[in-house]
C-alpha cells in the first residue's frame, strides 16, 4: 500500500505544481483577448493588449503602405482623389491629421465595447458607430486558424488566417494576421499586427465602399 501511496502523492504534487506554475502561451493570451471582446470588457482587453502601441503602429504602417503603393491603388480606384497624390503627400497628410484620425479610432474602440451598441441602418448615418458595428460584425462572423506559433525568449509571433464578412460592404474577405506579442512578467501581451502589407488590399477594398469620399483633400 505504501508503494502505491508514494507515487500517487508524487503525481499529485506534480499536477498541483504544474497547475499552479504552468507557463502561459501566446495562444492563451489570444484566447483571453477573444473572451474580453465577447464580454465587452475593455479593462480585461487592455490588460492583454497594448492598445496604444497596437493603434500607433497600425496607423504608421498603413500610412507607409498606402504611400508606397499609391500608383497601384490609383489604377484600381481611378475615381478616388486620394490616390492621385504622391506618396510623400499621403505621409504628410496623415501625419498632419494624425490627432483627428486617432481621436476617431479611439471613439470607435470605445463603442466596440459598448454592450448596447445599435448599428445604424446605413454606414453613413453615423460613421463612428457604423465602424464599430462593422468591426463587431467581422468578429461575430469570423473563423480563424492558427497557422504557426513562434516563441523566442520574451517575444512571440502568431500567424493566423482569418475569414470574415462585412456588414455594410457585403461579401466575405480573407485576412492573414501576424500578431506580435511580448511577455511582461508571466503574461503575454499583444503589441502589434506586423503584416499590414498583406492586409492592406482587402481593407482598402472595403474602405472604398464604406467611405467613397473619405480621402478628399
Amino acid at each position: 500500500m505504501r508503494k502505491i501511496i508514494l507515487p500517487l502523492a508524487m503525481l499529485m504534487m506534480v499536477v498541483a505544481v504544474g497547475c499552479g506554475k504552468q507557463e502561459e502561451t501566446p495562444e492563451d493570451a489570444l484566447n483571453e483577448i477573444k473572451a474580453a471582446i465577447e464580454q465587452y470588457d475593455y479593462e480585461k482587453f487592455s490588460a492583454r493588449v497594448d492598445v496604444r502601441s497596437l493603434l500607433d503602429n497600425a496607423y504608421d504602417d498603413a500610412t507607409l503602405e498606402l504611400a508606397s503603393r499609391v500608383n497601384d491603388f490609383g489604377a484600381a480606384y481611378p475615381d478616388d482623389p486620394f490616390f492621385r497624390n504622391r506618396g510623400e503627400d499621403i505621409v504628410l497628410y496623415n501625419e498632419f491629421n494624425r490627432d483627428e484620425h486617432m481621436k476617431f479610432v479611439r471613439e470607435v474602440v470605445s463603442d466596440c465595447f459598448e454592450r448596447q451598441l445599435v448599428a445604424p441602418e446605413k454606414f453613413s448615418d453615423d460613421t463612428i458607430v457604423g465602424t464599430a458595428a462593422e468591426l463587431r460584425h467581422y468578429y461575430s462572423t469570423a473563423s480563424s486558424t492558427v497557422e504557426s506559433s513562434t516563441v523566442v525568449e520574451n517575444r512571440a509571433t502568431l500567424r493566423l488566417d482569418v475569414k470574415f464578412e462585412s456588414r455594410y460592404a457585403g461579401g466575405e474577405y480573407s485576412l492573414p494576421l501576424r500578431l506580435e506579442f511580448e511577455k511582461e512578467g508571466e503574461h503575454w501581451k499583444l503589441m502589434r499586427v506586423s503584416n499590414v502589407e498583406e492586409m492592406i488590399v482587402p481593407l482598402v477594398d472595403i474602405a472604398e465602399i464604406l467611405w467613397p469620399d473619405q480621402f478628399n483633400f
